[in-house]
């Protein structure tokens, strides 16, 4: 007579516990792998774009370093212009005072001509 204590004896058709779990963390095994082969397919994909992410901010740091050049140079260039203009002022305003003063003259010669 078989022993009736033997809690791992099979009844009938009855799966093998052991072989069950054997299957299920093989099978857990393989969607690990399969998981594991798509996370690393996929951060393939992304490496580029990591990659570009990169490219685009060395070329904002580009364009932001130019347009602090081309600030400085627009400031310069106002520099020069207001300098220019001011001695065109000063240049203007001697004219000017030159043709009053030439106008003075020749009111005075022609108050002596009229005299005359």
């Amino acid at each position: 007579m078989a022993d009736t204590n033997d809690s791992t004896r099979k009844f009938g058709d009855e799966p093998d516990p052991l072989g069950q779990i054997l299957t299920r963390i093989e099978d857990l095994s393989n969607e690990v792998t399969q998981l594991r082969e798509s996370v690393e397919a996929r951060h393939l994909e992304t490496r580029p774009l990591a990659e570009t992410l990169e490219a685009i901010r060395v070329d904002i740091r580009q364009l932001y370093d130019g347009q602090e050049e081309l600030r400085r140079d627009t400031r310069e260039g106002f520099t020069r212009v207001e300098r220019k203009m001011d001695v065109l002022n000063k240049h203007l305003l001697e004219t000017d005072t030159n043709v009053a003063g030439l106008d003075e003259r020749i009111l005075v010669v022609e108050s002596r001509e009229q005299r005359s």
